[in-house]
């Protein structure tokens, strides 16, 4: 019998004499402890057999800049594991080493001790049900202060990839200027490498492999900015990056949280592994997470009133789209104060009643970290201005008919409690969903905390809103940089990926034009889950048909970035019978693992997506043709392995079947700009 047990699902973990180890069916991990701390002594994919570990690991270091150990005697002091049940995440086992400077007494809850010097480390794990991945994060306390922690190693395994190729995915934001989402890059293992990116595949000629996913901002706005991600050799693979760069003395902090997976069937079985992953750390929870919204920003910026809002509501209800916001100028304050009395002279009272009478959820702007530097609540506490060292205001930003934006201090508790209380003020009148627009987190080095501590300053306010209203949620912007999009963003909502306009210049990388959307959003699919993420369309586009403009978004959550009451009668009505098919399907599509497919689009191309669910083999398929001229192209589904029809929802198409000696599917459509979305499973 193991010296401890526990099982959850198909997930389990023992330990027998000195060997801990954590698994589930698809994946197993095994640590051996030893007098100077713990290390990985198997990383086994259970489908192929195929142990990747090589030697014994050291993972109980703490490193700072230079790579030098903070405190290289460690020893392990209790070995724990729980069944981690969260709003954010899918149940699943943690596993947590408690780890001490040798010499010093601390225990699992630390109290900073009185000798100096000392450390408190703990090495936790989390594996979930059916997921081909453990995801590791370091949490650590120190008796006194520390620095240059930032290049610190959370992960570092001893592993066999000799013979392996690797590529490195470096995801980009500042999506207002640029439609170039994710750079991927490929290398050899003949030398040691040092990696950028999010995301890295290592994989050996016989397509199997090891994926490495840093669950933190895309590397060109995380809060402490690294010249690397990764290390990797032909024996090892390091994951690096703390998010921090101080360690003040007596505070826990927790780095960022590497997910370390195996795969085989190559890339695609990579990028498969990586989206399992992913649907069971990113818990999907369909009434808020799967959305058909709309946004009249793009048209009304700030100029919108009570009698503008109620009409897009009824609007939104006669076209069957289910959330409308209230973006920037609802309040003359910008941010901090009470709707403007001479646009909403009721307040929200009428709009929010409209809405719940016509069953359309309604989603307000907000902007956690900035207030107006007028507002009487911080001329009585100036204190809640986020300021240097020097005392001199972090954040300022001159908006909307002058105001100025200051930058707050979510680290001063009675500033953080207040702006909770003003969210629930909104969600306690009507509005369940938030537009969050946060600024330059890397900016925020204050009197009452570092960038770290206002980065979890922000999580916090987030998780304490949700657990505290259960139906509240976000909708998070991504298209400036400094937030922490694609790290926690995805743990409390969707995300808002892009503006688009129609008033901009046809060549602007921020102008709309339905096949750039399209390709946005096929190139950040592989990476990052599209049922987490908003993209826009917008009516009345010449040439597109709007069951067209509906299609180019239907794999992401579609939002009509537009007023709704000014498009056109004829295309509100298809509009809705879309939009009604659509949602027909749009649970299950979503409940897939999404894939592009074809060819990247670019105006012209034959391109498209893939939802499949590896549980049951089947999914969803859309197929585009822009502006080609071949009236047919032969598609490659993934992952199909026996005989599978196609059977076509969007019209009355005869049915497709592939069959595995065929060369892929061949999909005609009989004109430029049109699609078809078919619904497969084997034959």
């Amino acid at each position: 019998m193991p010296d401890q047990e526990l099982r959850y699902n198909d997930c389990y973990f023992t330990r027998e004499g000195d060997v801990v180890t954590l698994g589930n069916s698809r994946i197993e991990r095994a640590w051996q402890i030893r007098h100077l701390g713990v290390g990985a002594v198997r990383l086994l994919d259970k489908r192929t057999g195929k142990d990747w570990a090589q030697g014994i690991s050291f993972e109980s270091a703490v490193t700072d800049q230079s790579g030098h150990t903070c405190a290289t005697e460690m020893f392990v002091k209790e070995v724990s594991a729980e069944v981690a049940e969260t709003s954010i995440s899918e149940p699943g086992v943690r596993l947590r080493f408690a780890l001490e400077s040798i010499g010093r007494h601390v225990s699992n809850t630390f109290q900073p001790p009185h000798a100096m010097n000392g450390l408190a480390v703990w090495k936790c794990f989390d594996i979930y049900p059916g997921a081909p991945a453990i995801r590791g994060w370091v949490e650590v306390c120190s008796d006194a202060d520390r620095s240059n922690l930032d290049y610190t190693e959370v992960e570092k395994l001893a592993l066999d990839l000799r013979g392996s190729r690797a590529t490195a995915v470096e995801l980009h934001d500042l999506t207002d200027i640029t439609n170039h989402l994710a750079t991927a890059r490929d290398f050899d293992l003949n030398e040691p490498r040092r990696a950028i990116g999010n995301n890295l595949f290592v994989e050996t000629q016989d397509g199997q492999g090891i994926f490495a996913y840093k669950e933190s901002p895309v590397p060109n706005s995380q809060l402490y900015h690294l010249y690397y991600d990764f290390e990797v050799t032909n024996k090892s693979l390091a994951g690096v990056g703390a998010g921090f760069h101080n360690l003040p003395a007596g505070q826990t902090r927790r780095t960022y949280a590497f997910a370390i997976g195996v795969y085989s069937g190559g890339r695609d079985g990579g990028i498969l592994a990586l989206k399992e992953y992913q649907k069971a750390r990113y818990k999907l929870v369909p009434a808020r997470d799967f959305i058909v919204s709309a946004n009249s920003w793009g048209d009304f910026s700030v100029n919108i009133n009570e009698d503008k809002l109620i009409a897009e509501v009824e609007a939104a209800a006669e076209m069957g789209v289910e959330s409308v916001a209230v973006d920037a100028g609802w309040t003359r304050s910008v941010m901090g104060g009470d709707p403007d009395p001479e646009t909403f002279p009721n307040g929200f009272g009428p709009l929010c009643a409209r809405a719940k009478e016509l069953g359309v959820t309604l989603e307000l702007w907000m902007v956690p970290n900035r207030l107006n530097e007028k507002l009487d609540i911080l001329r009585e506490h100036p204190d809640w201005i986020a300021r240097t060292n020097n005392h001199t205001p972090c954040d300022l930003w001159r908006t909307y008919w002058d105001n100025m934006l200051v930058g707050i201090d979510l680290c001063h508790p009675d500033c953080f409690a207040w702006m909770k209380d003003y969210f629930l003020r909104f969600y306690d009148e009507g509005f369940h969903r938030f537009k969050i627009d946060t600024y330059q987190c890397d900016g925020y080095d204050t009197l009452y905390g570092d960038l770290y501590d206002h980065y979890e300053a922000l999580r916090r306010l987030m998780h304490e809103l949700i657990t505290e209203r259960p139906g509240l949620t976000f909708t998070q912007d991504s298209t400036r940089t400094n937030r922490p999009i694609y790290d926690f963003y995805m743990d409390y909502g969707i995300i808002f990926l892009e503006n688009r306009y129609e008033n901009r210049d046809p060549q602007a990388n921020g102008r709309y034009h339905p096949w750039k959307t399209l390709r946005d959003l096929w190139q950040i699919s592989p990476y990052i889950p599209p049922q987490k993420i908003n993209m826009e369309l917008i009516n009345d586009q010449a040439g597109y048909s709007p069951e067209y403009l509906l299609a180019t978004v239907m794999m992401a959550n579609p939002l009509l970035w537009e007023s709704l009451a000014r498009v056109t009668p004829e295309s509100k009505k298809r509009m809705r019978t879309a939009i009604d098919l659509y949602k027909q399907h749009q649970a299950a599509i979503c409940s897939g693992c999404i894939f592009p497919i074809g060819e990247m689009p670019d105006g012209a191309s034959w391109t498209g997506f893939q939802s499949y669910d590896p549980r049951t083999g089947t999914g969803y398929l859309i197929a585009y043709r822009e502006d080609n001229p071949n009236a047919s192209y032969t598609f490659h589904p993934k992952f199909l392995t026996g005989f599978t029809r196609f059977q076509s929802v969007t019209d009355d198409e005869p049915a497709l079947t592939w069959h595995p000696s065929a060369d892929g599917l061949e999909i005609s459509l009989p004109a430029q700009r049109s699609f078809r979305l078919y619904r497969y499973a084997p034959a």
